[in-house]
């Protein structure tokens, strides 16, 4: 009885290691989507303030 349980703790920190793994993943991904959008974001305004000196 003794190795169900040992098999249940084994599964457990191999999903835990797996979701958390997964969470840096995703949080990585997030990251880098929230620089390019950024990054989008500055040089739409780089654009905008050129066009109000332009005028």
């Amino acid at each position: 009885m003794t190795w169900l349980f040992e098999l249940i703790a084994f599964l457990d920190d191999n999903l835990l290691a797996y979701v958390s793994q997964l969470v840096q993943s995703y949080l990585l991904f997030v990251s880098i989507q929230l620089c390019i959008l950024n990054i989008n974001i500055s040089s739409s305004n780089n654009l905008a303030q050129q066009k109000y000196l332009l005028r």
